[in-house]
């Protein structure tokens, strides 16, 4: 299965886990290609709720139609992130694509889920998605201080691998229809 991990990093920490999300499924034995998202002038998580309109760096990779599936990450801050709106509004190829996220968060992630944030950062890229004709169906908060937690590793290692096992089914199943 061909995958791509896009993430928007500001502390570090989304991109720590883009390569373990990578490292993951290479193991897996997928071919997986990283696309760090990356904004021409950065600004505290504050100062972007005031310049939604970004410019991002030149991306590697415009068009997402020759992936399987698509893997965004960037950090919780209870709405999409603009360079990863920016993104999401220049690549091609979404259409009738399985989108899963993943996100970093400050509180553990039961407390990010009770606060709703976890729910707003859901909503605000199901929308943007949704726009382009993808879908999301997977979605996993990592605490950002403990990425390199053995609890993270096996959030991690769930998360690819019920990635990868959803994609398999659907196909048998698309394969069963045909028959």
């Amino acid at each position: 299965m061909k995958i791509l991990v896009a993430y928007y990093s500001k502390s570090g920490a989304v991109e720590k886990a883009a390569k373990k999300i990578k490292d993951e499924l290479v193991v897996q034995g997928h071919e997986v290609d990283l696309e760090n998202i990356s904004p021409k002038k950065e600004r505290s998580s504050f100062a972007w709720r005031f310049s939604p309109k970004t410019e991002i760096q030149p991306l590697k990779i415009k068009n997402l139609s020759g992936y399987d599936r698509i893997i965004l990450g960037a950090p919780n801050w209870t709405m999409i992130p603009p360079p990863m709106k920016r993104y999401l509004s220049l690549v091609e190829g979404l259409k009738d694509k399985s989108v899963s996220l993943y996100s970093t968060t400050t509180l553990w992630p039961a407390i990010e889920r009770y606060f709703f944030s976890a729910y707003l950062l859901l909503m605000s890229f199901n929308k943007e998605i949704n726009r382009k004709g993808g879908r999301l169906d997977e979605f996993v908060l990592l605490l950002r201080g403990r990425i390199d937690s053995i609890k993270s590793d096996r959030v991690i290692r769930e998360f690819c691998h019920s990635l990868v096992s959803k994609d398999r089914r659907l196909r048998a199943n698309i394969i069963k229809k045909r028959e």
